[in-house]
């Protein structure tokens, strides 16, 4: 009879007082098949999934809350709902726990990955471009700084026309189903810019954006170009003008679109992680001369001095900006910051702009006066969408 250590002999004794207590289960690849036609038993708790990471299809274990999306996903028609499932889905992956393995759990179950929660994108019906767009800057920014490695979850069971936008806007090679395709996505008579990551001069970006949907600038006003180029000059040049200087490695703006051509319908988004335009209007701003006029003005019409912190009037501090018609810097090359953004619609045919940042909103129609609110969930960072219908060029 082998001879026990004292060491093992004290495991023995402590196993046998505690009633024997079973080994762990441990899940082998070679039952999954019989798992799912119910011949073989789950671990407690657990449902299994299929992981897309890397280009490559595996099975493997959820566990914890499934956290069910919004049946519409659009800042539009369902804002509330929508920005609150973003900032969740962002607060998540920001803090390192979304998509985790659980290791302490897979060293019970050998080799299946087990996730701690996820985000079901099966109950989506249906969701815009600025939305794709928004989701896959918060999934590009999570694989950029190297805290998870991008995965989709029963992607199987998700809508076609969802998995299809998803798809066209670069959301399903960022989560490792895709690989790497072209820019462009063609849907019949509409064509889709897959998402634009970037972070220097913008200029060649918006060429790039429009070539890529079959525009070119013989075939546009000039003044489209112009409000395009100074909408992302704003953002690449100030939205992270205040930040810390940890942030440097994802100060970056994204932008993606789509152009009909059998209505000439135009959609441009542009999205980033920024200090907000009302935050920046609210700082020192000593570069633009008219920062003292619009406090003054500010604290005119709501009783009280301007704060950053102050979030209750995002959508007063915006149209009062529009209504100045000066960027946050004097500087001559700089346009006429916000309301170019503005003038783009006034040469199109048809359409709407609209501005949405921190609790701010800013939505103006062709040939109607703006509608400004100011919403209850704040969204991170800013959002410019143009929906436009461009005239006939001839």
């Amino acid at each position: 009879m082998k001879k026990l250590s004292p060491k093992a002999r004290r495991w023995q004794i402590r196993r046998a007082q505690q009633g024997g207590r079973p080994r762990p289960y441990r899940w082998k690849s070679g039952k999954w098949a019989e798992a799912q036609h119910g011949r073989h038993p789950l671990p407690p708790g657990y449902l299994p999934v299929q992981v897309y990471q890397d280009g490559k299809r595996r099975q493997g274990l959820a566990k914890g809350p499934i956290k069910a999306a919004p049946a519409v996903l659009s800042v539009l028609e369902n804002y509330e709902p929508t920005i609150a499932f973003v900032n969740d889905l962002s607060n998540t992956l920001r803090s390192g726990k979304s998509f985790s393995f659980n290791r302490r759990q897979r060293r019970a179950f050998a080799t299946a990955p087990i996730f701690n929660s996820y985000w079901d994108f099966s109950t989506i019906d249906r969701i815009t471009i600025p939305v794709a767009l928004m989701i896959a800057s918060e999934y590009h920014r999570a694989s950029t700084l190297g805290r998870w490695r991008p995965s989709a979850i029963d992607i199987y069971k998700w809508k076609p026309d969802v998995r299809s936008m998803l798809a066209a806007v670069g959301f399903l090679e960022l989560s490792g189903v895709d690989r790497p395709t072209a820019p462009i996505f063609v849907s019949g008579t509409q064509t889709i810019r897959r998402f634009r990551a970037c972070g220097d001069a913008p200029g060649p970006e918006i060429g790039s954006f429009l070539s890529d949907l079959g525009l070119s600038f013989e075939l546009l006003p000039p003044e489209i170009y112009a409000g395009l180029f100074e909408a992302i000059l704003n953002t690449a040049n100030h939205a992270y003008a205040t930040m810390a200087d940890e942030n440097a490695a994802t100060r970056l703006w994204w932008m993606s679109g789509s152009f009909d051509t059998s209505t000439r319908e135009l959609v441009c988004s542009i999205y980033d992680h920024g200090v907000s335009i009302p935050v920046s209007l609210a700082g020192p701003a000593p570069k633009w001369p008219l920062s003292h006029i619009f406090k003054r003005l500010w604290r005119k019409a709501r009783g009280r001095p301007l704060s950053v912190t102050d979030d209750s009037a995002d959508g007063f501090s915006i149209s009062l900006a529009m209504r100045l018609g000066k960027s946050r810097t004097g500087r001559e090359n700089r346009g006429k910051g916000l309301p170019a953004i503005d003038n783009v619609i006034e040469l199109c045919d048809d359409g709407y702009v609209a501005i949405r940042s921190r609790r701010g909103e800013y939505t103006r129609y062709k040939g109607m006066e703006p509608v400004v609110s100011t919403n209850v969930t704040p969204i991170r960072g800013t959002l410019i969408v143009w929906r436009a219908k461009l005239p006939v060029m001839t």
